[in-house]
């Protein structure tokens, strides 16, 4: 096993393995994605990318990953929504105030924050910019290891999102709203 100790993430983190030989953790992996903007300053909205499939990141240095489009699945119930992956600071849970919208190009982020005490600090939190980032927590099923060393998950299983201070990809946004935008929108479960 890969030490962790050089990193932030405090153990939490395994290192998969790069040899296309796919191993049960007890821990779930985490990935800090993408940037956080407040778009308004009024709502109890949240929308945005939580993983954009095109995008490469790099969660640990010298340590790059892709994910599959599709490669989610989740159960009904969860994941869970919150503030830096802490259980204590729930903001919202799949069929209770949060979507995820699965589509070809990136897995999308629907939040209707309830009037509480944690969802007005994470929204007060988004809209200065202080939590400029969407994470991940999930069990990988399946991946590989390409050619130039990218790990590329092919099969995963979704258990949270987190609003986080720090992301490790670049494409994934999200943003707070006031009303719920025009268009058709599609619940996916995978």
């Amino acid at each position: 096993m890969t030490d962790t100790s050089r990193y932030p993430y405090r153990g939490r983190v395994r290192f998969p393995s790069l040899r296309g030989v796919n191993r049960e953790c007890s821990d779930p992996e985490t990935r800090f994605l993408g940037r956080v903007e407040a778009r308004e300053a009024s709502g109890r909205r949240l929308e945005g990318v939580v993983i954009d499939y095109a995008d490469t990141g790099e969660p640990f240095p010298g340590f790059r990953e892709r994910v599959e489009p599709g490669a989610f699945t989740w159960t009904a119930g969860n994941p869970l929504l919150n503030v830096q992956h802490s259980p204590e600071r729930l903001l919202a849970r799949d069929g209770a105030g949060l979507a995820l919208v699965d589509g070809p190009e990136a897995l999308r982020l629907e939040a209707e924050l309830p009037a509480t005490r944690e969802a007005d600090d994470a929204l007060a939190l988004v809209r200065a910019g202080v939590l400029t980032g969407l994470s991940v927590e999930f069990f990988a099923r399946r991946d590989r290891q390409e050619s130039d060393g990218l790990r590329v998950i092919e099969a995963a299983e979704l258990v949270g999102v987190a609003l986080v201070a720090r992301p490790a990809f670049d494409a994934s946004t999200v943003a707070a709203r006031h009303q719920r935008p025009r268009g058709r929108r599609r619940r996916v479960h995978l």
